[in-house]
């Protein structure tokens, strides 16, 4: 059960030199293609498996126990697969994530 759904945005714009990794000139035309293509963005704070039971029992003010301790690393996914991990941030306007760590261009382009 995915529980939260957090849109991030950035404030810098994108360079060429950030969007187009340097390949082959086959493979960057094909990325240059996907560049464009919005996905969403999840972070998950936690899981809970919970009974149908239990979920209609829910009130104002309760508490779901999540299974994931304080100051373990959030799973950042795009359309669902996890791409990297990171940690809450405050930012300006609200909180952001931090990127710790994210998996390899090669495994995470695989994913599409």
């Amino acid at each position: 059960m995915e529980l939260e759904h957090i849109f991030l945005e950035t404030t810098d714009e994108p360079t060429s030199e950030t969007t187009t990794p340097k390949t082959t000139s086959g493979e960057t035309a094909s990325l240059d293609l996907l560049g464009n293509i919005t996905v969403e963005l999840s972070i998950e704070l936690g899981t809970k498996k919970m009974s149908i039971q239990d979920i209609l029992q829910l009130t104002k003010n309760s508490v779901i126990k999540l299974d994931k301790p304080i100051g373990e690393a959030l799973d950042i996914r795009a359309n669902g697969n996890l791409i990297a991990w990171g940690e809450i941030v405050t930012t300006t306007n609200g909180y952001g994530i931090r990127l710790t760590q994210t998996i390899a261009k090669s495994k995470s382009q695989d994913l599409l």
